[in-house]
């Protein structure tokens, strides 16, 4: 992914130069730099609006999403007006708002489950998670750089023209074997537990997160609609009892106590109740986040958006209209008038590999 914006930065550059003014004196350090920023800007658009438009839309929940994507989303975690001078959850004293641990700690781990055993590369390779873990230049030094097997062909992982790519897995409390090998991930505590799932619950556990049932009730409080979309969330009882039923019938889950049992029903881990909760939806088990996750994570992702130091990103009603009033802001004239409007990743590595001459490519690059 580095490697694949790194070829859209200098797209772009490329794109600039062709539509800069003849007159200029476009071989001077001045001009360069000038270049350099504005294909900076219009990078950091493309890349915000794909989050926007594409990542967001796959892994949050419909009605959340339809909440948050439009313009002046209504943020729970923001300053609010208040008699006594309090502030929201988000906002500390002395720094401004910040990323809540309950997003870092707690929710944004779901990616974790999302990984794969096994990823196909390209026409050449497929690679196990093992392997591609243990391929760095500190465990593997003698065959850096990478070869040719690890050039990634973007139709396995975007669908492009039809193409069947490496979907991710299911969100649910279950992660790949290889994010258990106690190679990458050894212990760290006294208990002799290996594996990434293991950290993300000692670290939620240290940082001292909300609980599952005091976050549903402030939500509850602000925005009781977005509760009522889930009975998992509206009904304790029943997301007690669905709790209490599932944990003892997993084996991966076992060794759990009674009391153990009971203990994660009544109060859940955040990082596994996400997991839970999104492998519960009905109609889509797994699919994408449920609305607890969904609405931690949009906070954030959407928060971060809306704080654009961008203009352009957030008073422009489409990637062309931005990226023509980012070109104005250092041009006479529309220097990306050939770009076009970019929301999704298999556009993107389109455009890439036309700009880049990468259709011919060998290895193949679409």
């Amino acid at each position: 992914m580095t490697a694949l914006f790194a070829l859209l930065h200098n797209g772009l550059v490329d794109v600039v130069r062709r539509g800069e003014p003849a007159t200029g004196p476009n071989a001077s350090l001045g001009a360069a730099y000038k270049r350099f920023l504005c294909a900076r800007d219009a990078l950091t658009l493309i890349y915000r609006n794909i989050v926007r438009k594409d990542l967001m839309r796959r892994v949050i929940h419909p009605e959340i999403y339809a909440a948050y994507a439009g313009t002046n989303p209504d943020f729970i975690d923001r300053p609010a007006p208040s008699n006594s001078g309090a502030t929201s959850r988000g906002i500390r004293e002395h720094g401004g708002w910040q990323i809540p641990l309950e997003f870092s700690h707690g929710a944004f781990r779901f990616g974790h489950a999302m990984v794969r055993p096994e990823y196909v590369i390209n026409d050449l390779a497929t690679h196990d998670l093992n392997n591609t873990l243990e391929k760095n230049s500190a465990n593997d030094p003698v065959n850096m750089p990478l070869d040719a097997t690890w050039i990634v062909r973007w139709s396995y992982f975007f669908e492009i023209k039809g193409s069947r790519p490496n979907f991710s897995r299911r969100i649910g409390p279950f992660l790949s074997d290889g994010l258990g090998n106690d190679q990458f991930f050894p212990a760290v505590d006294q208990t002799n537990r290996v594996g990434l799932l293991y950290r993300d619950l000692l670290g939620s556990a240290l940082a001292g997160l909300w609980s599952v049932d005091a976050l549903i009730a402030e939500i509850a409080v602000r925005r009781p609609h977005f509760i009522g979309i889930s009975r998992l969330l509206a009904d304790r009882p029943y997301r007690v009892r669905e709790l209490r039923n599932w944990l003892p019938s997993v084996p991966n889950y076992g060794g759990l106590t009674t009391e153990d049992i009971e203990t994660l029903a009544n109060d859940p881990p955040l990082p596994f109740f996400i997991l839970f909760e999104a492998m519960q939806q009905p109609h889509s088990e797994g699919m994408h986040l449920g609305p607890l996750g969904s609405i931690i994570v949009s906070e954030v992702i959407f928060g971060a958006l809306a704080n654009d130091e961008l203009p352009a990103g957030n008073s422009s009603a489409s990637l062309t209209e931005a990226l023509a009033e980012v070109s104005a802001e250092y041009y006479p004239t529309n220097v990306f008038e050939e770009v076009p409007e970019i929301e999704r990743m298999d556009q993107l590595a389109e455009f890439i590999a036309e700009i880049a001459g990468l259709r011919q490519a060998v290895p193949a690059f679409l």
